[in-house]
């Protein structure tokens, strides 16, 4: 029978093999692309409020993008390296996260359309 941690496991492979998307990963201006798949996670986060206060003026909503890569595909993702999917979307690492062993985090910005061109995607190359 299986563990908790072994189902666990299975469960996360199996939900990133069914939502991991296909992606090129760009570790430094000028280097070759590596073909991967990252799932992309994304919430709507509040930022600048005072906690505990009612100011909210300084309050902003923000969408915090997390990626996703199975370590078995991008080992360890460096700052500053560029993941795209396609022509118009794409996401520069702000920085390593954590990993579980299997799968590393990262929290990245989303690419806008001047820093995108040019960048080579999947089904480009």
């Amino acid at each position: 029978t299986m563990g908790f941690r072994e189902a666990l496991r299975q469960m996360r492979a199996d939900v990133h093999g069914e939502f991991a998307r296909a992606a090129l990963y760009i570790e430094s201006p000028g280097a070759d692309p590596v073909p991967c798949t990252v799932r992309v996670h994304g919430e709507n986060a509040m930022h600048g409020g005072l906690q505990g206060t009612n100011f909210h003026y300084a309050e902003r909503e923000d969408f915090d993008v997390k990626l996703r890569f199975d370590v078995s595909e991008i080992t360890s993702p460096v700052r500053g390296a560029i993941v795209t999917f396609s022509e118009t979307e794409g996401f520069r690492i702000d920085r390593r996260q954590h990993t579980d062993g299997t799968y590393v985090y990262c929290p990245a910005t989303t690419l806008d359309a001047e820093d995108m061109a040019g960048l080579p995607y999947p089904g480009q190359i």
